[in-house]
């Protein structure tokens, strides 16, 4: 299979863009590329137990009746090896298809209608155990596909889930509460879906709980919240898992700023639409969730990337294709420049795919003779332009920057670099603290080596007065600054009273808001941790008063 795949290119050296095209448009050749790289996954003993059953079973008497539909379904293979991640157990998978498969022998047709439901249920289940907060221990993937597969047909949800796409279902299907508490949400939970980020300000904010951490609630149900009120993640797990119970992908979100730790929604209003902004405290930074199919963190920039519209094409499936090319080249030992211009071809098809960055970033670094610094900087301004409001592929360029267009550059130039690097982050991705902190931290580090205290202490008073109104910058600079202190051992006291000044001209606003308050309380402590550690008592004692008077003064003020 493999030669036939590699027979319509094999006699040229280098591989045109229209070769490319007219191959990932074949119908033909685009499933026997699925068929085989499906096949890589199973050992060639297990495939002989397969190709035996095949020729002698039906479809419902072996699990080679699955295998047999799903290798004969170019649908089936091209959706779920278009959504399968380096991070899934497709052999698990596979077994969750089957016996979803099997389950509609009396309807077949539903095999095809609930095809993508069915593929999401088992690339979430393939790993995870979700376990509800109350009911059984954990849910089955197969109750759980019968389950939403029933809801759909009675039309009792907000969205179509027939016409949902794998990589949306999987933020439906990881809903992790029990069946009664889907079917509450079916019936009580009565906001569009435009408009479900209502579903979070539902819920009552119930301050003695955020106070005290008091638990009004009998069983922590949908019901419970909805009558006692609750904090910010109670909020968010109740409009998070009331959406996904009615068909709406969704998920919670957790992030910290100046008013401390918080959780918010994230939702789909509309097909190509994901929101993150319900809940949301202004200028907080980069938010966190996870994601159930892979069970890694996803920032919540992802879920802006996830909407864009160059991302919902058929050209990214068609880059996608490109890239399973690849190890096929490499091992009939094809010339490096048709390998090199399928990668290319692929970041050309579907700008935004990271995947294919990815994979032509890795190329690239191993090629042999190595590019030269102009191919470097034209690869480098080609992703500063493509992904300039998505900041992780931007910070990639920047990272090859300094790796490959720095060698033997003036040492003068490189800082004034970084300097207008750093401020053109802060100006290009505001909300970025996490960014900024990491490229202060890179530079910090570099100036430090330098044993110069005079460039250290310029390089973090000027930190704190660009970043420094930000309560998450400014405990985060504070705290490099004083392990800085390390390797300047006379000058400790003075950066403690560098950190003390900057604290009361940036943040020590002495605010009425709790959280805010919670924030400044936890920086003095920490000023006083600081001057403990230098055995300057006098001025901890102080610090670590002040944080008990206030401590006393926000509480009784919340309540």
């Amino acid at each position: 299979l493999e030669k036939d795949l590699y027979r319509p290119i094999q006699k040229n050296e280098e591989i045109t863009p229209k070769q490319l095209s007219e191959l990932s448009d074949n119908p033909a050749w685009n499933h026997a590329l699925n068929v085989y790289t499906l096949l890589q996954f199973f050992s060639p003993d297990e495939l002989a137990r397969l190709a035996s059953s095949t020729n002698t079973l039906s479809a419902n008497e072996d699990p080679s009746g699955f295998y047999l539909w799903l290798l004969t379904s170019p649908q089936a293979m091209s959706e779920l090896l278009h959504n399968l991640t380096p991070q899934d157990d497709l052999r698990k998978a596979l077994v969750i298809m089957q016996r979803i498969w099997e389950s509609e022998a009396d309807q077949p047709g539903m095999r095809t209608k609930y095809l993508n439901l069915a593929i999401a249920c088992a690339l979430v289940f393939d790993k995870a155990k979700i376990k509800p907060k109350t009911g059984y221990e954990t849910i089955e993937p197969f109750s759980r596909y019968a389950l939403f597969k029933k809801n759909a047909e009675a039309r009792r949800l907000k969205t179509t889930l027939s016409k949902l796409d794998v990589a949306d279902l999987v933020w439906v299907v990881d809903v992790p509460v029990t069946d009664q508490e889907i079917e509450w949400a079916v019936k009580r939970a009565n906001f569009s879906r435009r408009k479900w980020g209502e579903a979070y300000g539902h819920i009552e904010y119930l301050m003695e709980r955020a106070v005290n951490g008091e638990n009004p609630y009998s069983e922590y149900t949908f019901a419970e919240i909805e009558k006692h009120g609750g904090i910010c993640g109670d909020q968010t797990y109740f409009s998070v898992n009331t959406a996904k119970a009615n068909g709406i992908p969704a998920a919670g979100v957790t992030g910290s700023g100046d008013r401390g730790g918080h959780a918010w929604l994230a939702f789909k209003p509309k097909d190509d639409e994901w929101d993150t902004t319900t809940g949301r405290y202004e200028n907080y930074s980069n938010g966190m969730s996870k994601n159930s199919q892979t069970n890694q963190s996803i920032s919540e920039f992802e879920f802006i990337l996830m909407s864009d519209r160059k991302m919902r094409t058929s050209s990214v499936q068609e880059a996608k294709t490109l890239l399973r090319l690849v190890p096929i080249l490499t091992n009939n030992k094809h010339p490096a420049i048709g390998i090199r211009q399928t990668l290319e071809k692929a970041t050309d098809t579907a700008p935004l795919l990271e995947d294919a960055w990815s994979d032509y970033l890795a190329y690239l670094e191993q090629a042999s003779p190595e590019p030269t610094k102009d191919e470097w900087k034209k690869v480098i301004n080609t992703i500063e332009r493509t992904f300039k409001k998505h900041p992780t592929m931007w910070m990639t360029a920047r990272e090859l920057t300094q790796k490959h267009l720095w060698k033997e550059l003036d040492p003068k130039l490189i800082e004034r670099d970084q300097s207008r690097y750093l401020s053109e982050i802060a100006r290009k991705f505001p909300a970025r603290g996490d960014l900024i902190r990491k490229v202060i931290a890179e530079q910090g580090d570099e100036i430090v080596k330098r044993n110069n205290f005079a460039a250290t202490r310029s390089f973090y008073r000027q930190a704190f007065r660009l970043f420094g109104e930000d309560a998450l910058n400014f405990k985060f600079i504070a705290e490099l600054y004083f392990q800085a202190g390390k390797n300047f051992s006379k000058d400790r006291e003075q950066i403690c009273d560098d950190i003390e000044s900057y604290f009361g001209r940036s943040i020590d606003q002495e605010s009425g808001d709790y959280f805010r308050a919670k924030t400044e309380i936890d920086i003095i402590n920490t000023i006083a941790s600081y001057y403990r550690q230098i055995n300057s008592e006098r001025k901890a004692e102080k610090y670590s008063k002040e944080a008990e008077k206030r401590e006393k003064r926000s509480s009784k003020r919340a309540l």
